[in-house]
């Protein structure tokens, strides 16, 4: 219902979910159920990405953008437990992601390359939503890759198997 919706013009346009009256569009421009699926389309636009929309099929939940700074991600603790460094000085990282549950979500994901510089690679696998991400730390901060994913809807968590079942039961 939510994809007729969408297609029809009267559904929001990221996820294809009713859109309040007080969030309608005017016109011809695209509305949105909510400020995260607004956010997570313009991203797409703006990154090259709107070609997501023809997949034909969407988000069964609006995009919830949790608005962290992810700054825990940069410490060197962190870094210590969740990060490995490779000879040719990328890093790489497991992380869990909440939100993950369709082949739409892993071509947005590992897509996400294309949208910030000095990501050299993302590999999700859908079954585990478990994403592994390599990066050039000195072009951008694994923070700036975890604010990205959850602009997209997709709260980012370090991989550590309790924690990853802790925030499974908690979705």
């Amino acid at each position: 219902m939510a994809e007729v919706r969408a297609r029809l013009g009267t559904g929001c346009a990221h996820c294809g979910l009713a859109v309040p009256p007080e969030r309608r569009a005017i016109g011809s421009a695209p509305a949105f159920c909510c400020g995260g699926c607004e956010t997570a389309h313009g991203i797409l636009r703006a990154g090259g990405l709107a070609q997501y929309y023809a997949l034909g099929e969407r988000r069964a939940a609006p995009v919830r953008p949790t608005g962290r700074s992810y700054d825990e991600f940069d410490h060197a603790a962190f870094e210590e437990l969740y990060v490995s460094r490779r000879a040719d000085g990328l890093a790489t990282a497991e992380l869990y992601l909440e939100g993950v549950h369709c082949a739409s979500c892993v071509w947005l994901v590992e897509r996400v390359p294309l949208l910030e510089a000095g990501i050299a690679r993302a590999e999700l696998d859908v079954r585990r939503s478990l994403l592994r991400v390599e990066w050039d730390p000195r072009a951008v901060p694994l923070s700036r890759i975890a604010q990205v994913l959850d602009r997209l809807g997709y709260p980012p968590h370090p991989f550590h198997g309790v924690a990853r079942e802790a925030v499974r039961r908690h979705e």
